[in-house]
């Protein structure tokens, strides 16, 4: 057995066991430091990844939306492509297209009342007329309102026309101007 003499004042004696307490004390806070912050260090790394995951997946999503919404956007050009197409078509027939209505009505005011008609042929822009005239100044009044016609064309009066008696047939031929038929 040993015997430890202490030869130590008090007051040193007190010391020595502060000492040795906060010695103690102090390896224990260390020891509980130190798994304390990898803890801390553990739940930031945690953190730091599941915000990179939670930005990834939100990218993800957005670019979905986007491909989404960038497909719609597709269909609805296509859409009006298509839609553009059928009014430029729509609309280039509407230019192409005749209207003989004009030509129809000018004509219906330019016939007298003693001429009368019997066919009315046409042929891209060639009317051919043949008819009845009462007599011949009701004839040459209705080819004078053709050849005065802001719509019609008449190069030539056939000359069986000008020796037509009374009740005579008459044929005439003349064309129709573009312009005129292009107004609808």
């Amino acid at each position: 057995m040993k015997i430890y003499l202490n030869l130590l004042p008090e007051e040193q004696k007190e010391e020595t066991k502060k000492r040795k307490i906060y010695k103690n004390l102090l390896h224990q806070e260390i020891r509980l430091f130190f798994p304390l912050a990898l803890f801390i260090a553990m739940l930031a790394a945690v953190n730091f990844n599941l915000n990179i995951q939670y930005e990834s997946l939100q990218l993800a999503t957005e670019l979905k939306d986007t491909r989404e919404e960038s497909q719609k956007l597709k269909k609805f050009e296509e859409s009006f492509k298509e839609a553009n197409a059928r009014l430029s078509l729509l609309s280039s027939v509407k230019e192409k297209s005749i209207h003989w209505s004009g030509p129809l009505i000018e004509l219906e005011r330019a016939v007298p009342e003693g001429i009368y008609l019997t066919s009315l042929v046409t042929s891209d822009y060639s009317v051919k007329i043949t008819g009845k005239a009462k007599n011949r100044d009701e004839l040459r009044s209705f080819q004078d309102k053709i050849k005065n016609s802001e719509c019609f064309e008449m190069e030539e009066v056939p000359l069986q026309n000008l020796v037509v008696g009374d009740d005579s047939p008459f044929e005439l031929e003349f064309k129709v101007k573009k312009d005129c038929l292009r107004k609808g």
